[in-house]
């Protein structure tokens, strides 16, 4: 009897996710710049897809959210020329530097999401994720919390550890944010003071999960498209006509 081989572990998925705010009357130059952008990321091996959302209230800016199959390939495409070139073109649509933080999960639900990122000296890693788990212990008790991950500095991407948590509103994000309990646990760790807080809005949304090609876990980008023009273009035209029967005076709309 020969004994089969266990497959090998399905590699993670990565996600990068970028913040950014366009100057003030430069928003169409801004999405034509990142229609190519988006473009040129598609052609790079291991890409899944890329979200680009508005901001979600006056605290948020435009979230951009690029999802490749490995962490392998998601360096090539941020470390590429041809990414280089063009953020060195689209420099001036900006009123500041934008942000970067590289994910290997990816949240499943759309809630209201933060993304902290925080620089810690190799010495004091033990010690920051203690107080980051006191920290996670403590949301857990507010109200409409939906999880946490806790990302170790990625080398060659990023050398901040990120932390990304999620509550089921605005609301509830903001009471945590602004609660006296988190207030205290920074002040029990100045050291780790040194932080950036970046809200992001609806930065996962899509209709189904990303999937890779010839494998489970969800249709392709192509497939969500078809799904719409045969599935909800019919209805439409379908309501139309049987209103347009029962009802003929009544207005198109």
């Amino acid at each position: 009897m020969t004994a089969s081989k266990a497959p090998s572990p399905r590699p993670a998925a990565a996600t990068v996710v970028i913040t950014q705010q366009p100057r003030v009357g430069r928003e169409s130059e801004f999405r034509r710049w990142q229609a190519e952008v988006n473009d040129a990321a598609a052609t790079f091996p291991g890409f899944l897809g890329a979200d680009v959302t508005p901001p979600g209230d006056a605290q948020s800016d435009w979230s951009v959210v690029y999802r490749f199959d490995d962490i392998v390939n998601l360096k090539r495409w941020l470390a590429s020329d041809t990414r280089d070139e063009l953020l060195a073109r689209g420099t001036g649509l900006f009123e500041r530097p934008s942000t970067q933080h590289v994910l290997v999960d990816e949240p499943a639900e759309e809630v209201a999401t933060v993304v902290v990122s925080h620089p810690v000296a190799a010495d004091r890693e033990t010690e920051f994720i203690a107080w980051q788990d006191r920290m996670t212990e403590v949301e857990r008790t507010f109200r409409g919390f939906r999880g946490s991950g806790l990302h170790r500095p990625i080398p060659g991407v990023q050398s901040d550890w990120t932390i990304i948590y999620s509550f089921a509103s605005a609301e509830h994000l903001d009471h945590w944010l602004e609660s006296p309990q988190r207030k205290a646990l920074l002040e029990e760790a100045p050291d780790f003071r040194d932080f950036e807080v970046h809200r992001i809005a609806n930065p996962y949304g899509s209709w189904f999960p990303p999937s890779r090609t010839g494998e489970d876990g969800g249709p392709a980008s192509w497939k969500t498209a078809l799904s719409v023009l045969v599935g909800l273009y019919p209805t439409v035209v379908i309501l139309t006509v049987i209103i347009a029967e029962i009802w003929p005076g009544a207005q198109l709309w």
